[in-house]
């Protein structure tokens, strides 16, 4: 049997890892999604009403959760984030390694 190497599971173990540094800084994860591209982040604060009412708090599956949100997009947005956040982005592979942006 073939040793396989799924180098997405190194990439989501440092974003995962980054989350639990971020249990405080909610907002900022909001805007962390909303930079590179993902969104809205906003509910209805009741039945028949527009989407009203900007999200303040985001727990780490959902946080997942729309990173996968679109499998037509999934890449590049956890592309986007492991270069935000300075984590390696991991692909069929191989490793690249971003710098984090201040």
């Amino acid at each position: 049997m073939s040793e396989t190497n799924f180098t997405w599971i190194d990439t989501h173990y440092k974003i995962a890892e980054y989350l639990s540094e971020k249990e405080d800084k909610q907002k900022g994860l909001i805007q962390l999604l909303k930079s590179i591209g993902i969104g809205p982040f906003n509910d209805k604060s009741k039945e028949g009403k527009e989407y009203d009412i900007d999200l303040e708090e985001i727990d780490p599956f959902t946080f997942f959760c729309y990173l996968h949100k679109y499998s037509s997009t999934r890449l590049t947005y956890i592309k986007a984030l492991a270069e935000k956040i300075g984590v390696y982005f991991g692909l069929i592979g191989f490793f690249v390694k971003f710098g984090a942006k201040k």
